[in-house]
C-alpha cells in the first residue's frame, strides 16, 4: 500500500543537495578569491556543476553563484551566466563523441576556459568595458579547477 508513493527517497533526491552545498561554500569563498589572487574562482567548477545538474533548483544555485563571482571580481552582469548557457548547448551536442567520464569533464572545463576571455572581450567590445586579461594566473586557475573537477566531482 503506497499512497504516498512520491514521498519515497531515490538517489536523485541526494544528488540535488550537491548544488545548494556547493552554494554555501562558494559564497564566501568568492569573497576570499576576490582579495588573494592565488585562490582560484572556481568558475569552471560552477560551470561543471551546471551542465550535471539539470533541474530548475540546482540552475537557480548556480545562477545565484554566477551573481556571487561577477559582483566580486567587477565582471559584466550576468556574463557568466550567459556563457554557462551557450556553452551547455553546446555541450549538449557534443557529448555523445566522448566516451570517457573525465574526458568530457576535462573538455567541458577547458571549453569554458577558452570562451570565457572571448566572451568577456565580446562584451568589452559591446558596451566599452574594461575586459580581463589571461594571464599566469589564469594557467594556474585553469589546472586547479581541472584537478578539483576531476577528482572530487
Amino acid at each position: 500500500m503506497q499512497t504516498f508513493s512520491g514521498m519515497q527517497r531515490s538517489l536523485y533526491d541526494k544528488k540535488g543537495l550537491a548544488p545548494f552545498l556547493f552554494l554555501l561554500f562558494a559564497w564566501p569563498y568568492e569573497a576570499i578569491s576576490s582579495i588573494y589572487p592565488f585562490l582560484p574562482p572556481l568558475a569552471g567548477v560552477g560551470f561543471w556543476i551546471y551542465l550535471s545538474y539539470r533541474d530548475g533548483t540546482s540552475r537557480f544555485y548556480v545562477l545565484l553563484f554566477t551573481l556571487f563571482f561577477e559582483a566580486n571580481h567587477s565582471l559584466p552582469f550576468f556574463s557568466t551566466f550567459i556563457t554557462y548557457v551557450l556553452l551547455g548547448v553546446l555541450y549538449d551536442r557534443i557529448k555523445h563523441l566522448f566516451f570517457v567520464k573525465w574526458l568530457l569533464k576535462i573538455g567541458a572545463v577547458c571549453g569554458f576556459f577558452l570562451f570565457y576571455p572571448v566572451m568577456l572581450y565580446m562584451l568589452n567590445e559591446i558596451f566599452n568595458t574594461p575586459v580581463f586579461l589571461p594571464d599566469g594566473w589564469y594557467l594556474f586557475y585553469l589546472f586547479v579547477e581541472l584537478l578539483t573537477v576531476s577528482v572530487f566531482l
